[in-house]
């Protein structure tokens, strides 16, 4: 339980209860989900609460210096209803910080993949400023003309790797912010690890954090390994098992983009 502050100083209780999620398919898979029962308490009546993600955040976000990767199934996988919710979710996690190339800023950029992947520019390109970054998003939570079934997580990667890395000048990556690289999912990869692994493993030296979304019932059970693989770390992996819970992975990803990472810039493979 945490008491957090509104923004003119009324304070609230909050309680955050996890529970574990199982389903049985050949064997008893564990996902321990994050799913916040927010009970806000005002101690001071006549105010409403700031916080919507159901966690205290331990820095101020508007202070946050990061470049963002989010790397996005658009297949059929992703049905419509829960594309919205993630358009609507990405608009509400990019609100919390001030969007631009300064310091103290966040960049955003998005490869989208279902068959093809596709990139909606670079760092330079894609978040020079809140509105052209809510315009981006709209742009790679649109739902495709075409149904497609295929996953292809090896180029999505790999358009990172040779696209958004300082190996590429006109990528925006700056090499004293924090970097995080985040997979949003709906169904199992096409093709197998040995071809996505290598470049997954060469990325994690370019990101300080690679963390991953399973959205929806159809990452049980073989893409919730797979986004465990991915990201090397289970703890990295936050399973939604409707779009209704993205709302409390924004507090998880808040956490995230405000560690200090202290390293300086990284390596790039």
């Amino acid at each position: 339980m945490n008491s957090v502050y509104s923004d003119d100083g009324t304070s609230f209780i909050i309680y955050v209860a996890c529970y574990p999620y199982e389903r049985r398919e050949h064997e008893i898979m564990k996902f321990y989900v994050a799913i916040a029962a927010l009970v806000l308490i005002p101690l001071i009546s006549g105010s409403n609460p700031t916080n919507q993600t159901c966690t205290s955040i331990p820095c101020i976000p508007g202070t946050t210096f990061a470049d963002i990767v989010v790397v996005l199934d658009v297949s059929t996988a992703m049905v419509a209803a829960n594309l919205a919710a993630v358009r609507d979710f990405l608009h509400m996690w990019a609100n919390m910080y001030s969007i631009g190339p300064n310091a103290g800023q966040v960049q955003f950029v998005f490869v989208t993949y279902e068959e093809i992947p596709d990139s909606l520019g670079t760092f330079s390109s894609a978040s020079p400023n809140a509105h052209i970054l809510s315009e981006n998003i709209d742009k790679a939570t649109r739902p495709q003309i075409e149904d497609n079934d295929v996953r292809d997580i090896f180029g999505a990667l790999e358009m990172v790797h040779n696209t958004l890395l300082p190996s590429d000048q006109n990528s925006g990556y700056r090499n004293t912010s924090e970097h995080i690289l985040i997979v949003i999912s709906a169904g199992t990869f096409t093709g197998t690890s040995t071809q996505w692994m290598p470049v997954a493993d060469s990325l994690r030296s370019a990101f300080h954090q690679f963390v991953a979304i399973g959205l929806g019932q159809g990452v049980i059970p073989t893409n919730y390994a797979q986004l465990v693989q991915l990201t090397n770390n289970a703890d990295n992996v936050f399973f939604a098992p409707s779009s209704n819970d993205l709302k409390y992975v924004v507090g998880w990803l808040l956490e995230i983009t405000c560690r200090n990472h202290n390293g300086g810039s990284l390596k790039s493979s």
